[in-house]
């Protein structure tokens, strides 16, 4: 059954009956979920437990095999430009040219959106004042993963989405500036503030 109008009156995230598999592998089966605007939501399990396949599904990168997907009453088959500058992603992994500084590697992902932050102050949020000027093949794990934090937020989206972000950060990420404007973060990871999900 599509989601509803009614259904996604209010609602930042509507899953419905989503369904993927990768040959034999069921990766998602029959998952419904509703995230209101306004929350955090966390998405904490096993690996294979579907949730990087679920958030790329959200995400636009990868079709589900049946079932929909709603952001802000809005589908990626009829407004994929749109839905495109309201999202941020963070990757579970996310490869940067090696050669090129942190701040030009920010200061090309603003220049894919017409509005959004300044690079100064992303660059502050993340925590990389001191690392500006250094080349990407040089940072610490912890850092490439502030870096694509980074480039998750240069476009200022309303939606947020973050697959296991603090891998490889001992401390978490500790990103300042974050505030309750965003429609809602929607985070997946094993861990979550280095306690195990129940």
């Amino acid at each position: 059954m599509l989601a509803t109008e009614e259904q996604s009156n209010g609602a930042a995230l509507v899953i419905q009956e989503l369904r993927k598999s990768f040959a034999d592998v069921v990766a998602v089966n029959g998952l419904n979920l509703k995230v209101e605007r306004g929350e955090c939501f966390g998405l904490l399990g096993p690996n294979g437990a579907g949730k990087t396949t679920t958030i790329e599904i959200c995400e636009g990168l990868i079709s589900p095999d049946s079932g929909t997907v709603q952001m802000l009453g809005h589908s990626w088959r009829d407004h994929a430009n749109e839905l495109r500058q309201r999202i941020g992603i963070q990757l579970q992994e996310t490869q940067f040219p090696e050669k090129l500084t942190v701040e030009e590697v920010i200061r090309l992902f603003r220049s894919f959106f017409p509005q959004g932050l300044t690079v100064e102050q992303v660059i502050t949020m993340v925590q990389l004042d001191e690392k500006r000027k250094s080349r990407v093949g040089g940072l610490s794990g912890g850092q490439k993963q502030r870096l694509a934090m980074a480039c998750a937020l240069i476009g200022d989206p309303d939606l947020l989405f973050l697959d296991e972000p603090t891998t490889g950060v001992c401390c978490g990420l500790g990103i300042s500036g974050l505030d309750d404007q965003r429609e809602f973060f929607l985070l997946a990871g094993h861990l979550l503030s280095g306690r195990a999900g129940a």
